[in-house]
C-alpha cells in the first residue's frame, strides 16, 4: 500500500474557511512496519510536521494513544481520510474522549470536533458545527482578534504652521513663530 500523506490539524478542518490564516502544515503518513521506530515518530521541517504512524490495526492505535497520555494526538483521527485509511468508525474513536480534558485553549477546537464527531455518529461535520468550531478555534488565537480602528484623529489644530519649510532651492527654512493674538494676553508676560 502506498504512503500517502494527509492532511492533517486545522488545515485539514479550516483550509477552505475564507479568512483562515494557517500557521504550519500537517500530515499525517502511514506505513508498514520497518523497525525503524515502534509506533511513532516527528519530523518537522520549514513550517510542516510530518506524523508517521505504523500501520496498525485501529484498536491498537487507540490503545496506544490512549497509553500515550497526548490529547493533541486524538484530532488527526477525527479527519474523515484519516479514519477511511484506518477502516475507522465513530465508535472505534470513542475511547479517545477522555484525553480530551488535556487540550490546551488554542487546541479546544478538536474537544468541539469529536463532540460534533460523536453526535453525528460521522466524521463529517455539517457547515454549522464547522462554523460554530472555527469560531472557538479563531477565539483562541489573538491573530484573529477584530482590529478597531479609531476614529481619524489629526494631532493639529487648523491653524498649524509648520516649524520649517522649504525655500525655492529645497533648503530648509525656519518658519517664523506666529504671532500672539492681542485678544488673549501670553500667560508668560512679564507686564502683567
Amino acid at each position: 500500500m502506498m504512503n500517502k500523506r494527509i492532511l492533517v490539524g486545522s488545515n485539514a478542518f479550516f483550509g477552505d474557511m475564507p479568512d483562515f490564516r494557517k500557521h504550519d502544515t500537517d500530515f499525517v503518513v502511514f506505513v508498514d512496519a520497518d523497525g525503524t521506530f515502534d509506533w511513532r515518530r516527528e519530523l518537522t521541517m520549514r513550517g510542516v510536521c510530518t506524523f508517521t504512524y505504523v500501520r496498525e490495526p485501529i484498536g491498537v492505535m487507540v490503545q496506544k494513544t490512549l497509553e500515550s497520555g497526548d490529547a493533541l494526538l486524538v484530532g488527526k483521527f477525527l479527519v474523515p481520510e484519516v479514519a477511511q485509511v484506518l477502516g475507522a468508525t465513530v465508535a472505534d474513536v470513542l475511547p479517545l474522549e477522555v484525553l480530551l480534558e488535556g487540550l490546551d485553549d488554542k487546541h479546544a477546537y478538536i474537544g468541539e470536533i469529536f463532540s460534533a464527531v460523536k453526535a453525528n455518529g460521522s466524521f463529517e461535520l455539517t457547515p454549522e458545527q464547522l462554523a460554530q468550531v472555527y469560531e472557538v478555534y479563531k477565539s483562541a488565537r489573538p491573530r484573529y482578534a477584530k482590529v478597531v480602528t479609531p476614529e481619524p484623529w489629526t494631532p493639529y489644530t487648523s491653524d498649524y504652521k509648520p516649524r520649517y519649510t522649504c525655500d525655492e532651492t529645497g533648503q530648509k527654512v525656519e518658519t517664523p513663530a506666529p504671532e500672539a493674538s492681542a485678544e488673549a494676553p501670553d500667560e508668560h508676560d512679564p507686564e502683567e
